[in-house]
């Protein structure tokens, strides 16, 4: 089945949406038999200020709760129990690392046979590497925008990238030491209109630091235009930078991924066109759940299916309940919803 490959990812899945079977599943009326991917959120507070992150006014506007440790490995367990495939836990925050019982959770997640991976800036990666490494995780995604000056000044602290950096060459140690290739660890690479002329040096930045993909990202706007806002990449310069990079990632032998998976065509129209441009379909609720720091479940736009401290039953009833079913059904009939933006999760 597709995505039961040993190591999967959610960007995997997600660039997968355009293949025929995981749009079928829209045709079951809202059903669908399993989570491939499970998100936690395991905090909102970070350790940086990243220009291109909404998250930086979200804390300024909320404060948000954490679950706790119990609570999340209550989670883990439900998840165990309640679906015939285990699906892949992907750790996130605000900045993951920030959580002092991270690690115990991902050991937690692992020894329970799942697969793990998390999403990090890198500040801290340094002083958990040999863990991580001795855990067992299986990716780690670190956020890198380009070299030392452009990377500094995007995420508001001197010092970042070579933190980052740092963190990378103590995982690929740490691998070494142990005779291990887990974790798998990715580059992300925000594309802005700030490192856009920059971006081919982030394949000779991987490659030196040891990192075994690189992933470009391509913004994420919050509405339905891509106007506003002096980070947006200019269209017609992205353009003919794609295709170089690919190229130059193929020399370097480093698998490149540009994230969403998008031609020309879907550039120009995610960039320079309008929401009637973009196609209209979303199947991502069909095979991923975010539980976020309220331990609200929700599939995405903050609808609320339950809660993992309130709800009565089991993850598996949650998961084809009547509410998630109706959203999935709406979601198929509309393709996408009028607040889904530029969203990384649909498709283009």
């Amino acid at each position: 089945m597709l995505f039961l490959g040993r190591r999967l990812s959610l960007k995997a899945m997600e660039n997968a949406q355009h293949l025929g079977l995981p749009n079928l599943i829209r045709y079951l009326g809202g059903w669908t038999p399993f989570p491939m991917g499970v998100v936690l959120s395991l905090t909102m507070r970070c350790n940086l200020a990243c220009q291109m992150c909404p998250q930086v006014q979200m804390r300024e506007e909320t404060e948000y709760p954490e679950l706790t440790l119990e609570q999340l490995e209550a989670v883990v367990d439900d998840l165990r129990t309640s679906f015939p495939i285990r699906p892949l836990i992907h750790l996130i925050g605000g900045e993951t690392l920030l959580r002092r019982d991270a690690i115990t959770l991902a050991r937690y997640i692992k020894a329970r046979g799942f697969q793990c991976s998390l999403t990090t800036n890198g500040l801290l990666l340094q002083r958990h590497a040999e863990e991580l490494v001795g855990l067992g995780l299986d990716r780690i995604n670190v956020s890198i925008d380009g070299p030392r000056e452009v990377h500094d000044a995007e995420r508001g602290i001197r010092g970042a990238y070579d933190l980052a950096i740092g963190g990378i060459q103590a995982l690929v140690a740490a691998r070494s030491a142990g005779a291990s290739y887990r974790p798998a660890i990715t580059i992300n690479t925000v594309i802005t209109g700030e490192n856009l002329a920059r971006l081919p040096e982030m394949i000779d930045i991987a490659k030196t630091a040891g990192a075994d993909a690189l992933s470009y990202q391509h913004l994420i706007f919050a509405g339905c235009g891509a106007e506003g806002g002096a980070t947006v990449p200019a269209l017609e310069q992205l353009l003919v930078m794609v295709p170089l990079l690919k190229q130059a990632a193929r020399v370097a032998g480093l698998p490149v991924t540009l994230f969403p998976k998008m031609g020309d065509r879907q550039l120009r129209a995610y960039y320079g066109g309008d929401e009637r441009d973009l196609k209209r379909a979303c199947v991502f609720p069909w095979y991923v759940i975010h539980v976020d720091t309220f331990g609200n479940i929700t599939p995405c736009r903050g609808f609320v299916v339950d809660n993992v401290t309130t709800k009565s039953g089991t993850f598996a009833q949650v998961w084809n309940s009547p509410r998630f079913r109706g959203y999935r059904k709406e979601l198929a009939r509309k393709g996408v919803f009028g607040d889904c933006g530029r969203c990384c999760h649909r498709q283009y």
